[in-house]
């Protein structure tokens, strides 16, 4: 197989066709003419029939490796000077040994870049010309020519100390490497470990809360009839019941929580669309917050369109989300302070605010705000309790509708939470 060119011409010996093929591309692409033998007997009989300018040969080979192929060459008065290099994969020190034996002029090292390659190749076919009566040898390396005034066997021993060097070297990479791709293998397995137990847990807790729900909601329900019908209780029983409903509350309302988070974890959220006039929304919202504020003598306040705000949302769920809002402002609000919630509509997003005038949240701690269980440092001012969960919540409802929240906050001076909707 040849490839004719204006350049010198150059005997490849690769049983690789890949290899091969890399090496017949890279040289005819730089004008080389060049002929790919397949194994060393066969570029044997190609160098005696046209002989080369430059054999680049694999040492590893069947039939005639690129040890015996040098050997052979330098054994044919008409091919014995010809330069050989032998590519190697730079395994053991005694190959360098076993090339100079059988009179290989240089060497490369797989995997080779092309430049250099080429570089290799340039420097055998115009060698470097020794002047009479230099004391010294001129070696040419990286395009420049040394003066070395060292003997033979010191050059020689420096070299093979070189390529010993570097031989270890290569050895310490394949080592690392081997140990790192090990460790990539054993990452990415416990990765789909803890995936699959953390797809087992969302499950567990779906099935879990799910199966709490129904008994939950009959103990509240019949607390409330205690309360409101049964004129019978004592005070004390009274109090039994209050605390027992007021439990109950607490415990459905983890339970819901825990409900939607599986939800949104595990994916099996679907939101129900529908148009949904978002300033009706609030108002009702702001209404059904408004005695837990007013016990706490904080004003509830809002500022919306004079207009109804219709976008297509799930119903529900928005309402969760301006019920976790508003009810998160009064609860971590200080008596006396105002929250106000404000909608306001923009060319191509509807734009909707929480403000309080609370305690305020640390700058270290907002990261926490969005995840599951995140707590901050900020208690409620009223003994309400708090799951942890519902700005979690808050946040996967928003961006299941293609929007984004948002939170800015100071201590001791208020936190804006902000919920950006794209309009229909």
């Amino acid at each position: 197989m040849i490839d004719a060119g204006p350049g010198p011409r150059i005997l490849i010996v690769e049983d690789s066709a890949v290899q091969g093929t890399v090496l017949r591309r890279a040289l005819s692409g730089r004008g080389y003419a060049v002929e790919w033998a397949r194994n060393g007997a066969e570029a044997l009989k190609a160098a005696r029939r046209l002989p080369p300018d430059l054999v680049l040969a694999d040492i590893e080979m069947p039939v005639m490796d690129g040890y015996e192929l040098c050997s052979n060459l330098r054994a044919d008065p008409l091919l014995a000077r010809t330069p050989v290099i032998l590519l190697t994969s730079l395994s053991d020190p005694e190959d360098i040994v076993r090339g100079l034996n059988a009179g290989a002029d240089n060497y490369l090292t797989k995997p080779f870049q092309e430049d250099h390659l080429v570089r290799r190749i340039e420097s055998l076919l115009n060698p470097v010309s020794q002047p009479e009566n230099l004391d010294g040898l001129i070696v040419r390396v990286a395009g420049q020519d040394f003066n070395i005034r060292s003997d033979r066997q010191q050059i020689l021993n420096l070299l093979i100390s070189t390529f010993e060097n570097a031989v270890e070297q290569n050895r310490e990479l394949v080592r690392l490497n081997a140990e790192l791709s090990r460790a990539h293998r054993e990452i990415e397995e416990r990765n789909q470990t803890l995936e699959t137990l953390n797809k087992q847990k969302n499950e567990m807790l779906g099935m879990a809360a799910h199966d709490l729900r129904n008994p939950l909601g009959v103990i509240l329900t019949y607390g409330l009839f205690l309360l409101e019908e049964d004129s019978t209780l004592t005070e004390q029983q009274s109090m039994f019941v209050t605390n027992m409903k007021r439990c109950a509350e607490s415990m459905l309302h983890l339970v819901e929580d825990l409900l939607d988070v599986s939800a949104l974890e595990s994916g099996t959220l679907r939101l129900r669309l529908s148009p949904v006039d978002l300033k009706a929304l609030i108002d009702e919202t702001t209404r059904l917050n408004q005695p837990p504020a007013s016990a706490k003598d904080i004003e509830l306040s809002t500022s919306l369109p004079e207009q109804e705000l219709v976008l297509q949302v799930d119903g529900p769920k928005m309402e969760q989300v301006l019920n976790n809002l508003i009810s998160n402002a009064v609860k971590f609000s200080l008596p006396g302070t105002r929250v106000q919630v404000t909608l306001r509509e923009e060319p191509d997003q509807v734009v909707l605010s929480v403000t309080d005038q609370g305690q305020g949240i640390p700058e270290r701690e907002m990261g926490q705000l969005f995840r599951p269980f995140g707590r901050t440092s900020v208690r409620s001012t009223g003994g309400e309790r708090s799951t942890g969960l519902g700005l979690a919540i808050v946040k996967n409802i928003v961006e299941a509708h293609g929007g984004h929240i948002e939170a800015q906050s100071e201590v001791k001076r208020g936190s804006t939470f902000t919920v950006t909707l794209p309009r229909n």
